[in-house]
């Protein structure tokens, strides 16, 4: 699973990349509503955009992948005690090995708070996301319904072009 949100995270990234530079260059193929607009109002009303670049949360993905492989002394400071402790009990180790790490942040005791903490931080990440991916995925749709209020649709011919079904009882008799 881990890998599968990595990878949906890292496919989500290069796009808003692409986007960004097709927008720089006023080019917004995946985007024809936004086309439309740029060619009535002008170039103004696209501003620039920066996305965040994630390779500075390598090390905490890293955390979350593997909590027992991460060298203590680049750790976050607030988690080194409770990550020595993470580090050193067996019993943890044995429930990290037979889950996924995702999974694995559920057998975090309480009282390894700022563990916990950081592992939910870490992982809303990818929630969010996956949240942009879906709003991403249905601005289309969502724009295209939008833009489509003035049609009505032509009952006459879509009645045409339905096939009257008798049940078996109609077929008896």
């Amino acid at each position: 699973m881990e890998h599968h949100l990595c990878a949906v995270k890292k496919a989500f990234q290069v796009k808003l990349l692409l986007w960004e530079t097709q927008m720089h260059q006023c080019n917004l193929p995946h985007f024809p509503c936004c086309q439309v607009m740029l060619n009535q109002v002008g170039r103004t009303v696209f501003p620039n955009m920066h996305f965040g670049d994630f390779e500075e949360q390598k090390k905490n993905f890293e955390l979350l992948r593997n909590p027992f492989a991460v060298n203590v002394e680049t750790a976050p400071v607030q988690i080194q005690m409770e990550l020595i402790e993470l580090q050193c009990n067996g019993t943890l180790k044995a429930k990290y090995d037979t889950a996924w790490p995702a999974q694995f942040i559920h057998s975090i005791p309480a009282e390894m708070l700022q563990l916990c903490l950081h592992a939910a931080r870490t992982l809303c990440m990818f929630g969010s996301t996956y949240l942009c991916e879906k709003l991403f995925s249905h601005l289309q749709s969502i724009l295209r319904i939008s833009t489509t209020q003035n049609l009505t649709p032509n009952i006459n011919e879509l009645i045409a072009k339905k096939r009257c079904q008798a049940s078996s009882s109609d077929k008896m008799t």
